[in-house]
């Protein structure tokens, strides 16, 4: 676990692209919450796979960049994985909340970081 003072170093120097990768698994864990939350039953019918080829084949990127920014967050403790279906699925972690946090407050990079998913999801 990192101090937050590492955290923000750590954040400072993320690219728009790993931020996007982050954001991304972010996102849907928080559509499914909302649908859980709104729909007792939801948790039936919903299951989120986070692994890295449907990330490569949402947000279009080389999918050997994918593995090594989740490898990245997964080493500093941002993500959790656990192997599901033969693939690694990833989550965020309680020190994920912590990028989080910060990127929500840096408005300008979040609204890099958003308007590069719905780029990216129009040529998905």
């Amino acid at each position: 676990m990192l101090c937050s003072d590492c955290m923000r170093k750590i954040y400072d120097k993320l690219t728009k692209e790993e931020l996007a990768v982050f954001y991304y698994i972010y996102g849907r864990e928080k559509k499914v919450q909302e649908a859980m939350n709104s729909d007792k039953n939801a948790n039936k019918f919903i299951r989120v796979i986070n692994d890295s080829k449907t990330i490569s084949d949402s947000i279009c990127m080389n999918s050997n960049k994918i593995r090594e920014t989740l490898n990245f967050f997964y080493k500093i403790g941002a993500i959790t994985r656990k192997k599901q279906d033969h693939t690694w699925n990833y989550a965020i972690s309680t020190e994920g909340n912590v990028l989080i946090k910060y990127l929500e407050g840096d408005a300008k990079t979040l609204n890099s970081v958003v308007n590069f998913l719905r780029e990216v999801s129009r040529h998905a």
